[in-house]
């Protein structure tokens, strides 16, 4: 089962469902990486979902090991629009110590 959008980390939706479900329960939605392991620890759901931040950090669970800082995503670049270019997005967020080298996660190095 998968509870979507827990609404609050200390269980929301999931504790919900975890009071009269009993297999694999997969919950996503505002969640930082203290928040998701505790609601793992806490038995409230058995694994926690990323999507927006994957999207951001194509690193996300080197991150969430490290307890690095993520790097916020960008909503208008999710979905390509009419008229809109692919000059920002998926393919340009650095991995997790390229920050400040001015590296794309494809390798691209720019002037800063």
């Amino acid at each position: 089962m998968h509870a979507d959008n827990a609404g609050v980390p200390t269980g929301g939706v999931a504790r919900h469902f975890r009071d009269i479900y009993n297999g694999v329960l997969i919950t996503a939605g505002g969640f930082d990486r203290d928040d998701a392991m505790k609601t793992v620890a806490d038995g409230v759901a058995d694994l926690v979902a990323f999507g927006r931040d994957f999207i951001s950090n194509p690193d996300l669970v080197e991150r969430l090991r490290m307890n690095a800082a993520l790097t916020p995503y960008d909503q208008k670049t999710f979905y390509v629009q009419p008229g809109m270019t692919l000059e920002a997005g998926y393919t340009d967020y650095p991995f997790v110590g390229e920050e400040d080298k001015g590296v794309r996660s494809d390798g691209f190095v720019w002037e800063r």
